[in-house]
């Protein structure tokens, strides 16, 4: 018997992202949108919402949970750097946006750095 989540959480904000999560929610599941979508979500297979009965929510990073979570990073229980797929040097920022722009498929999460106090530049 294959084991379906409870929860998921579509933290893309697209169409595509959001009707995967509905298609990856067990029977009577929670969908949780986290990702901004760009426009508006179209296209869903709202079958899946009805007939799975599905219970979706929402939020926008919750200020308050913000601590909780820097404990559980601290403390390397959330594990976050293999989400980063791409660093650049803050100083390159325009050059940076326009690679992040054109390879939107390629980028998971991108961080700006900079290296002024560390030695560097």
């Amino acid at each position: 018997m294959a084991v379906t989540p409870e929860v998921v959480i579509d933290a893309v904000g697209t169409s595509e992202s959001f009707s995967a999560a509905l298609r990856a929610a067990g029977p009577e599941g929670r969908v949780h949108l986290f990702g901004l979508p760009e426009e508006p979500l179209g296209g869903l297979p709202m079958e899946l919402l009805l007939f799975k009965e599905l219970r979706i929510t929402s939020s926008t990073g919750a200020p308050r949970l913000w601590p909780a979570a820097m404990s559980l990073i601290e403390h390397g229980l959330l594990k976050v750097a293999p989400l980063i797929t791409h660093r650049f040097d803050l100083l390159r920022a325009p050059e940076a946006l326009a690679f992040l722009q054109e390879s939107r498929q390629q980028v998971v999460k991108a961080v700006f750095e900079t290296w002024a106090g560390r030695g560097g530049k």
